[in-house]
């Protein structure tokens, strides 16, 4: 989606020659082929530690450090492993997304046209909201697991079911705040009324 922000924002006439199907694809394909690299190793990390004492998961789903935490042993090289993952697949997801709407900013500035100007951004403005509920709480959550240990684990158990649910439960939110439609029958709903200039 940032790409495809940064594509029709800063170069909007080159648009269906960049972003082609077989770009596309390719992009679809290597983010599939680098998740499945980096997380392959992670069930033969496990399956070589002994697990004694109580199998009980602080998370609704199985995470990879809560699993590491109810293994015997030294498991420092997984852990580690483990963050090197996250950050190769997120953080720099994250990166890149950060490095794209600086562009698109810089871009949109320069266009002159202060309405112009509020619809480009409102267009990016719903992607960053949406990329910020899914990416923070995911990234805290991994930092926290390997570098705090007397975290209370509903903190845990609340991070991951944010990272877990409320992106798709805000996606719809987001993306459908802007839709005019919907704006003006929340306002018919609650009574609120524009009050336009002139009037």
């Amino acid at each position: 989606m940032a790409f495809d922000r940064l594509v029709a924002i800063c170069a909007p006439l080159n648009y269906t020659r960049i972003l082609t199907h077989q770009t596309v694809v390719c992009l679809s394909g290597a983010a599939l082929i680098r998740g499945a690299t980096l997380l392959a190793p992670l069930p033969f990390f496990l399956r070589t530690f002994p697990f004694c004492g109580a199998n009980i998961l602080s998370h609704s789903y199985c995470y990879y450090p809560d699993m590491l935490n109810l293994a015997c042993g030294d498991v420092t090289i997984s852990s580690v492993y483990g963050l090197v993952c996250v950050l190769c697949t997120f953080a720099v997801d994250a990166v890149f997304i950060v490095v794209s709407y600086v562009k698109i900013l810089g871009t949109v500035m320069k266009l002159g046209i202060q309405d112009r100007n509020w619809k480009s951004l409102q267009t990016c403005a719903c992607h960053l909201c949406t990329v910020l509920v899914f990416y923070l709480p995911l990234i805290s959550l991994a930092v926290l697991h390997r570098y705090t240990q007397e975290t209370s684990p509903l903190l845990y158990t609340t991070m991951s079911n944010a990272y877990l649910l409320m992106t798709p439960l805000l996606n719809p939110l987001v993306y459908s705040l802007k839709s005019r439609q919907i704006q003006a029958a929340l306002s018919k709903r609650f009574g609120v009324q524009r009050v336009v200039a002139g009037e």
